[in-house]
């Protein structure tokens, strides 16, 4: 039988998507590739990296241009403080760790805690023991009990928006909220999720741009075919196929217009009804998605697609978009129904709620820098957070004009990457880190790097405090003390208020990136 704490560490790194070469991490929001872009690699290794790129670029268009991902990035936010403010973080001993072991101490804070991460495995995906394990120790998922979490942090992050009280008093009227739908959709041992979703579209964009690059460096060296050939099996195994696998079972077409239709369906499953635009979880984005895969069974999809044509392949999604909306007969079973809504439902609330909210604008109102060599001062709780959610409101405003940028981004980046670029920058995350580069912020204001990379150590700390012991607390957070050593000592004790094991835990994070 799973402990609990057991199945925490197996679940630690599902806040992270991934693929072999890179991965997008929602806590410290950073794109990282594992190497650097170095010239003297070979052809294949090239289109590979480059292939990865996209890959976590799309998985970073899930995270902020998605209902899913918003619910991601709230959950986490819902986590941090609940240590942050429910531990008396300055009383901590290294033998306080994991705090879970210290549970009877802290038991009405870590309760929250893990039925927050009971809601997120369930809506994002695990193993069913990973779930029994929680449930059984009466940490089930929380429902309704989210709706005035949820209410109270955005009242206080939004209080500036003109939409702020209709929507505090939508959360507030519980007899206008659909039930909650506690079924989930099962396969290959997996309680199907949004990470499934997220991964398997993201795989299909990284496995077209490998394909594109084959093609290239076929036509360029003018060698044989078969010299350029990759293996394209192996990128839908493990976590990539759950959902791709569900989709083959009920779409039988094998064409480019089928995998259009596949991305479709994935994102179509992440835009399902969630909070922060939803008071309840009515609907598991895998739930949705099989919804959503049934309506596409009928769907017309042997015609011929030219995938490196924005224009084509956005016809197509307009023309999925109506398929899915056909109302059926007069039952009340969900492939009945207009699966558009949540969609339309999630226009019209981040339009709303998060409307007046512009990234650059934003982007100027995080923090203070008392001096050049100061750690920027954050100008309030949770102003990291609202960055996010004015990154939410611009990609709504790409996604009505391009809503391919999010379905399939292969096809715009395959056609123009300058103009792809030109997209995705307006809603790139806060940091990148390429291999062995330092961090690097995306915006040229004095301190940004610095107060991403911190507010990404608190949230790590926040969150590695719970399952882990000082010494792997300090390991995962090597990175941070290879390329920003000094910064990680500050952080450490700003974040615990001086206790020793700050200390502690920056010795075993020093010791780990000098072993790297």
């Amino acid at each position: 039988m799973r402990s609990r704490l057991k199945s925490h560490l197996t679940e630690s790194a599902t806040t992270v998507f991934h693929s072999g070469l890179g991965r997008v991490d929602p806590v410290s929001v950073r794109i990282e590739l594992t190497r650097d872009f170095d010239e003297s690699a070979s052809y294949e290794d090239r289109i590979a990296l480059l292939a990865a790129l996209l890959h976590e670029r799309h998985h970073w268009l899930q995270h902020v241009g998605t209902s899913t991902g918003l619910f991601g990035t709230l959950l986490l936010e819902l986590q941090n403080a609940m240590i942050e403010h429910g531990v008396p973080l300055e009383e901590l001993r290294t033998e306080d760790l994991p705090l879970l072991r210290q549970e009877h101490r802290f038991a009405d804070a870590l309760g929250k805690w893990e039925r927050l991460e009971a809601t997120r495995r369930l809506y994002f995906g695990c193993r069913r023991g990973d779930l029994d394990a929680l449930m059984r120790d009466g940490r089930a998922p929380l429902w309704g009990e989210l709706a005035p979490l949820v209410s109270g942090t955005m009242g206080k992050l939004l209080a500036d928006s003109p939409y702020i009280d209709r929507y505090q008093a939508f959360f507030a009227d519980r007899g206008g909220h659909l039930p909650v739908d506690k079924t989930f959709v099962t396969e290959s041992g997996w309680s199907v999720g949004a990470r499934h979703l997220m991964e398997g579209a993201a795989r299909q964009s990284e496995v077209f741009r490998l394909l594109q690059g084959a093609l290239d460096g076929h036509c360029h060296s003018g060698a044989p075919a078969e010299a350029f050939r990759f293996n394209l099996s192996e990128h839908y195994t493990g976590v990539y196929g759950v959902a791709r696998k569900l989709f083959d079972s009920v779409v039988g077409a094998r064409t480019v217009a089928a995998d259009i239709g596949f991305a479709f369906a994935c994102d179509m499953g992440l835009n399902a009804l969630a909070p922060p635009l939803y008071p309840l979880v009515p609907v598991n984005p895998g739930t949705y998605f099989a919804h959503v895969v049934h309506k596409l069974a009928d769907f017309r999809f042997d015609r011929c697609l030219h995938i490196v044509d924005p224009p084509h392949v956005r016809a197509l999604i307009a023309e999925l978009t109506e398929h899915v909306g056909v109302v059926g007969g007069a039952s009340r079973r969900m492939t009945d129904l207009d699966l558009r809504l949540p969609q339309r439902f999630k226009r019209e609330m981040v339009d709303g709620v998060l409307g007046h909210l512009r990234p650059d604008e934003v982007a100027g109102q995080l923090f203070t820098l008392p001096h050049a060599d100061a750690v920027p001062v954050p100008s309030g709780p949770s102003c990291r957070l609202r960055y996010l959610l004015a990154l939410t409101a611009e990609a709504e405003r790409i996604r009505a004009r391009s809503p391919e940028i999010f379905v399939f981004p292969a096809a715009s980046y395959l056609d123009d990457r300058t103009a792809f670029r030109a997209l995705f920058e307006r809603i790139q995350p806060p940091l990148l880190s390429y291999g062995s580069q330092q961090f690097r912020g995306t915006r040229p204001i004095a301190g940004w790097p610095d107060f991403f990379v911190a507010t990404g150590i608190h949230y790590e700390v926040m969150r590695g405090l719970v399952m882990h012991d000082a010494r792997t607390l300090g390991i995962s957070l090597a990175p941070f003390a290879r390329l920003a050593p000094g910064l990680l000592r500050i952080v450490l004790r700003g974040a615990l208020h001086g206790a020793p094991v700050a200390d502690v835990i920056h010795g075993h994070a020093e010791a780990a990136a000098e072993q790297r």
